[in-house]
């Protein structure tokens, strides 16, 4: 089966001597009837950037000097540099980590000419259109009633020559959040600078209509990702799989206790898989975990309590460390069992946050602090075609159509087949 996202060319490849209804060459006796095409991929290589090249012809006249200069072909865009060409340089640069004189050298050997200035020109011109879309899908997102949250590590050039100064700034770390807002719409937000995840969910809670019911949040249990400022527009909800890791990494040295809260979690998810399967809605999803999963999770902490209070694990051990870490956040651990849309882990966030993981080598990670809000909403909208199969480079029916004109921006969804994506309009 042919992937929905992607650029092609489609061609047919007709027969030139048999039609459907025509007799077979092969038996001389049965008829030939259509079927469906057989399809062949055929690659090759392409620059970057490609180039067309008019030649207008000019006429001058002999007596008044006036000159006339043929017009380009019809359908043919004044325009220098296309829109395009600008999405696919904020793509190379921002999610990829393609550096301008990179680029520039590239072009260079190729014969295609385009210069590091030329391109942050073309890409200012996109970020003048997409910071508009970034600000308005932060409130749009502020609104949905699930969000996953996870944040790591990231080298930010300016920032890191500010750890240097004297004296040193208070906070001298460097995070990227991820914040994965599912509902009617779902919407991933990157942000990079010296705030920790809970500031930056703070941010987003600020611009939540009081009116709506919290927000389910969906986090690991650090400290830092808590909320300070906006902490009652959340219900906490905690990691299975982070706790289940916490028995994962001793289940060498005590194999019984890590086996049975294992096959607990795995017995979960099995419960899980089959509401997906089911393709349940949040409210029969939740009866149906009540039911099942509910006896079995009551199970396992009724156990872990009993081991702990017959002093059947050493309290300072990595085992009852583990004991600890679930006990201590049970109540969070299990949201699922209390409120429909509840999820049991935050694998979507750790996902997401594999996006920012675009430049590993230290070279390639020095990043001025004016940059981050662009490489910020060129992964949000990148998160947001990848999840729903489609291609930022192309204007097709039924696809994201992308409009980075000057003056208009719009990323919207044509067909709402697979269900809503985003419909922002911005005028700039």
């Amino acid at each position: 089966m042919v992937p929905a996202l992607g650029s092609w060319e489609e061609r047919g490849g007709p027969f030139h001597y048999l039609t459907p209804g025509a007799r077979c060459p092969a038996c001389d006796r049965g008829r030939l009837y259509a079927m469906a095409p057989l399809v062949r991929l055929r690659f090759s290589g392409q620059p970057l950037v490609t180039v067309t090249r008019y030649d207008l012809e000019r006429l001058r006249c002999s007596a008044c000097g006036a000159l006339f200069v043929a017009h380009l072909p019809s359908g043919v865009n004044a325009e220098r540099y296309d829109t395009r060409l600008k999405v696919i340089l904020a793509v190379a640069h921002y999610h990829l980590g393609l550096p301008f004189n990179r680029l520039e050298a590239l072009q260079h050997l190729l014969g295609l000419p385009l210069p590091d200035a030329t391109q942050w020109d073309l890409v200012e011109q996109v970020a003048d259109v997409g910071y508009q879309v970034f600000e308005a899908a932060k409130v749009c997102a502020a609104q949905q009633p699930l969000v996953f949250q996870d944040d790591t590590g990231a080298r930010v050039l300016s920032l890191l020559k500010d750890n240097q100064a004297v004296p040193p700034p208070a906070r001298k770390a460097i995070y990227t959040t991820v914040l994965r807002c599912v509902g009617a719409h779902t919407i991933c937000l990157f942000f990079t600078g010296r705030q920790h995840a809970g500031e930056n969910l703070d941010d987003l809670l600020a611009l939540r209509d009081p009116a709506l019911p919290p927000m389910l949040w969906m986090s690991d249990a650090l400290a830092a990702n808590t909320p300070k400022r906006h902490g009652a527009g959340v219900v906490d909800l905690n990691c299975l799989v982070h706790a289940r890791r916490q028995f994962v990494d001793i289940q060498a040295f005590f194999p019984d206790a890590c086996e049975q809260v294992i096959a607990t979690i795995a017995t979960v998810y099995r419960h899980e898989a089959q509401c997906v399967t089911a393709q349940l809605t949040p409210a029969q999803r939740l009866v149906h975990l009540q039911t099942h999963s509910a006896p079995v999770m009551a199970a396992l902490k009724a156990w872990m309590e009993q081991q702990v209070a017959d002093h059947q694990v050493e309290p300072n051990s990595r085992l009852g460390q583990a004991f600890n870490y679930m006990l201590k956040r049970w109540a969070a651990l299990t949201g699922f069992l209390r409120l429909p849309g509840a999820q049991l882990d935050n694998n979507d966030a750790y996902a997401a946050s594999g996006i920012c993981v675009v430049m590993p080598h230290p070279r390639l990670c020095r990043m001025a602090a004016h940059k981050l809000t662009r490489r910020g909403w060129v992964s949000d909208s990148w998160h947001i075609w990848s999840r729903h199969n489609h291609s930022p480079f192309k204007k097709k029916s039924q696809q994201t159509i992308v409009g980075l004109e000057p003056g208009r921006c719009c990323l919207s969804r044509m067909s709402a087949a697979e269900g809503p994506l985003l419909d922002l309009h911005v005028s700039v």
